[in-house]
């Protein structure tokens, strides 16, 4: 199998540019690697070599294996994904113009790489509807800085009781 046919597998299979170049680079190491444990059994009687060499590839392809299913349990689970603090997040929103406060705050991935967000802002009561707009603008454009794509707004106002069932 040449190098190109793997390279077209893992475009195809990942079908990230990145992540292609990143694994045929890896299978590129590999297979240079082996040529040289090769080269050097051909010349040299060291028999250890070659189960060390199994070994060696065995343990970094479990190593891989292991963080690759880290990432996908965290997306599977809707796990916050770990670029994003969400208490300095609200800390944020709270700081904005006509926001009292950030609570019930969700935040997600679906594949790793597009982030999803969720949250309740508090207004003040006697704030006009009119204005409600530029406060979801706000939040949109705070929560884009640090890479949310998906935003969803709620607005309550300061008196009104939050009808969520896991809201402080």
């Amino acid at each position: 199998m040449s190098c190109c046919t793997v390279s077209t597998f893992f475009f195809f299979f990942f079908n990230d540019t990145a992540t292609t170049e990143i694994y045929t680079l890896s299978l590129h190491d590999a297979l240079r690697s082996i040529l040289i444990i090769s080269l050097v059994m051909m010349k040299w009687d060291l028999p250890i070599l070659d189960p060390a060499l199994s070994i060696l590839i065995t343990v970094f392809i479990l190593w891989n294996v292991v963080k690759r299913l880290k990432e996908t349990a965290g997306i599977f689970l809707q796990a916050t994904p770990p670029q994003v603090d969400v208490d300095k997040l609200e800390e944020h929103l709270n700081d904005l113009t006509d926001v009292l406060s950030a609570h019930d705050t969700h935040i997600w991935s679906l594949d790793g790489d597009y982030t999803i967000m969720s949250t309740h802002v508090v207004v003040p009561k006697d704030l006009p509807q009119s204005e409600y707009l530029p406060v979801k603008n706000r939040v949109r454009k705070c929560c884009e800085k640090v890479g949310i794509q998906h935003i969803t707004v709620e607005i309550e106002q300061e008196n009104e009781e939050c009808h969520s069932t896991d809201c402080c």
